[in-house]
């Protein structure tokens, strides 16, 4: 289940961003950006410090910071003629400017980007005679994984968990727009991206997010310079997300594709391949496989790198994958594009479970932010067996043994529609392999909890899938899942979604033992806001009674 990013109002400050583009050309990275110290860049510093210089006073009180951005408003802003509608609606017009300000005689307009270039240049030299190079003004955010498992998991991003931490640690600056990428490795072999999620700036605490924005709009109204600017860094310091990457299993492709003698790798033995050359393909045949290209380019003429994730799904027609770069001079397309090498990398995290490759597999997950005052804490990582995830074990013959166990098919069990929010009792029949449930989330639910009781003291498994019913293949748990909840007589387990994708939700529940009596509890699937959230409290009036036939 991937987490849907509500819109949010323009989330890079204005002025931050308008002054680290124009120092970028010689933005370079501080040579303390090796493990275990901060990545620094000179620019991004300069940019951050001319903002709390004149908008946000990190060193202040909320009240004294206030008081002087309302100063340097009703001052410097006004008098240097600064009022002009690209401040808040177009960042490249500002740019212009600002490059035609240097130099130039005083206008107005030019009177009040001289000014700001004359603080950047403060700034600069600020930054880099600081103790720490280029770290005085710079984000500290942390990355917390809340919940994982193979294909799935949730985080957390802040940038003021670090408030505690010494002077130095503490964030005073946002973190502009970044990219969170999810890396899979199989085996200690070579880590693969499986997810690039582009997250928006957080902000950190500071007068305008702690309610400054509020007051400037009951004093000055919503369409006034003065909370038009200010409105810019009014955003979050703290976001969820929940990134899925299909099983999170590498399957062998070997007998879905053709000829793979122009190709470096092997699906069989590291779970992919790469097409190396213009015009290598490969055809994915149809079947039950979806996967990844990642595709990784070198700009010739820049040294500049780029990466792409794009996924394929073969299921429903087959997936041709073709490798295109342009490196001889001789050739036409250097005339029409930019001369690069290409190399693809074409793997499956999805398909039958007798082709999952057997190991360990690690997740890392990394927030990948150019500026900020310690990156220790801006990944994590966690790994998993998939033999014992798959429950396949591989003979002698390449073959996947038979698992013992009851063969019904999950997909097979009757469906119990479920009205919503609500606790719900329910009675599964000693015969049968277990309930199927499905829960219809509609869209604007910002939370949605779901408990699994034991009534009866006995063991219970649930499983829960988006779209589609969880662990096909069971008793085979092929973590075809976005969450296992269990539950026995000490224990209630649940599981939780934040800002669930509007659509049906399956929940498989198993008897392992006991006479079958369960409970399936704080259910939310009603259109609610965020203050209405269900924990699985008792709700009389929508209890619901269900059993399962023979």
């Amino acid at each position: 289940m991937k987490q849907r990013l509500a819109p949010v109002p323009r989330i890079v400050p204005v002025l931050t961003s308008l002054l680290f583009l124009i120092l970028l050309p010689s933005a370079s990275t501080s040579a303390q950006a090796q493990a275990g110290q901060p990545h620094t860049v000179h620019n991004a510093c300069a940019a951050n410090c001319v903002a709390d210089v004149t908008i946000l006073h990190s060193g202040m009180g909320d009240t004294q910071a206030r008081y002087a951005f309302d100063g340097w408003f009703g001052s410097y802003y006004d008098l240097a003629g600064c009022d002009d509608p690209a401040w808040k609606t177009d960042i490249l017009f500002l740019i212009d400017i600002i490059g035609d300000a240097v130099g130039a005689p005083g206008a107005p307009t030019m009177q009040c980007w001289q000014g700001l270039a004359a603080q950047a240049s403060l700034c600069s030299d600020s930054c880099a005679e600081y103790f720490v190079e280029d770290a005085r003004y710079a984000p500290n955010v942390k990355l917390s994984l809340d919940q994982r498992s193979p294909g799935y998991l949730e985080a957390t991003l802040d940038n003021q968990s670090n408030l505690a931490k010494l002077p130095e640690l503490q964030p005073n600056a946002y973190s502009r727009q970044f990219h969170l990428k999810t890396y899979l490795t199989y085996a200690g072999g070579e880590s693969l991206l499986v997810n690039d999620t582009p997250m928006p700036s957080l902000s950190f605490p500071n007068w305008i997010t702690r309610g400054g924005i509020d007051i400037c709009i009951a004093e000055s109204g919503f369409d006034s310079a003065r909370c038009q600017i200010s409105s810019n860094f009014a955003t979050p310091s703290i976001v969820s997300i929940s990134v899925d990457f299909l099983d999170g299993i590498l399957y062998d492709l070997s007998g879905q594709v053709g000829d793979l003698s122009d190709t470096d790798g092997s699906f069989s033995q590291i779970g992919y391949i790469r097409l190396l050359s213009d015009g290598d393909r490969i055809t994915i045949a149809q079947g039950p496989y979806a996967g990844y290209a990642l595709v990784k380019t070198h700009y010739l003429s820049s040294g500049r790198h780029a990466v792409q994730l794009m996924p394929w799904d073969a299921n429903d027609r087959p997936v041709t994958i073709t490798n295109h770069e342009c490196t001889n001079w001789l050739s036409t397309c250097w005339l029409t594009g930019v001369r690069h090498e290409t190399d693809t990398y074409v793997y499956a995290l999805q398909g039958p479970p007798d082709r999952a490759l057997a190991g360990n597999y690690t997740v890392e997950v990394v927030a990948d932010i150019p500026h900020d005052k310690d990156i220790v804490d801006n990944r994590a990582s966690y790994s998993y067996d998939a033999s014992a995830i798959t429950g396949l074990e591989t003979g002698a013959g390449g073959e996947a043994e038979g698992v013992e166990g009851q063969q019904i098919s999950v997909t097979d069990l009757p469906v119990t529609d479920l009205d919503g929010p609500g606790v719900y009792p329910a009675s599964v029949d000693q015969a049968a392999l277990g309930m199927l449930f499905r829960l219809a989330v509609p869209d604007e639910v910002s939370f949605m909890f779901v408990r699994l009781v034991s009534l009866d003291g006995g063991q219970y498994d649930a499983f829960i899938r988006r779209g589609s019913i969880p662990v096909p293949d069971f008793p085979v748990i092929s973590d075809r899942y976005h969450c296992w909840a269990v539950s026995d007589a000490a224990y209630a387990g649940g599981c939780p979604f934040s800002n669930p994708y509007p659509d049906d939700y399956y929940i498989f529940v198993h008897r392992w033992q006991g006479n079958g009596a369960f409970q399936l509890g704080g259910v939310d699937g009603a259109g609610r806001h965020a203050h209405n959230h269900i924990h699985g409290c008792s709700q009389p009036d929508t209890y619901r009674s269900v059993r399962s036939g023979g």
